[in-house]
């Protein structure tokens, strides 16, 4: 009879210690997530804000430790909200964009991806001037 208990005590034991590795790992992985926004993403938006300035647009970049946001906004309105966000317990971004034609009252959103091609990639590998040139070819191909 002993068998069964010191088996379900084996049994939790690995489950504890499991459980704890898990904890220690999504500590680690939000980590480098908050430090991949703080010295990655937010100056990447912070430039893009300093040079859609010079087109009348206005810029406010909004940052967390697992996400970042410019929302520009033109002639009073806002008409591209760009946003970088990490999948929760991952390491892979992605992007978020949402965007209003002039002419309409419509609201669209759209996911993307940062690199063309295998997707294998992570935010260690991702870079400022990559980020940059993504929002620039979104928001080209959503803005009329």
């Amino acid at each position: 009879m002993s068998d069964w208990k010191s088996d379900m005590e084996g049994f939790f034991h690995e489950k504890q210690k499991k459980s704890q590795v898990d904890e220690d790992k999504f500590k680690e992985t939000k980590s480098e997530v908050a430090k991949f926004f703080s010295a990655v993403v937010i100056p990447a938006f912070e430039e893009i804000k300093t040079e859609l300035g010079k087109y009348q647009r206005e810029s406010n970049v909004f940052g967390g430790i697992d996400s970042a946001s410019i929302a520009i906004s033109y002639k009073g309105y806002t008409e591209f909200t760009y946003s970088i966000k990490v999948y929760p317990g991952t390491l892979f971004p992605y992007s978020e964009i949402h965007f209003r034609k002039p002419a309409e009252v419509k609201t669209y959103r759209a996911e993307g991806i940062l690199r063309t091609g295998l997707q294998d990639y992570t935010i260690a590998q991702i870079t400022k001037e990559e980020i940059i040139k993504q929002f620039l070819s979104d928001y080209k191909n959503h803005m009329p």
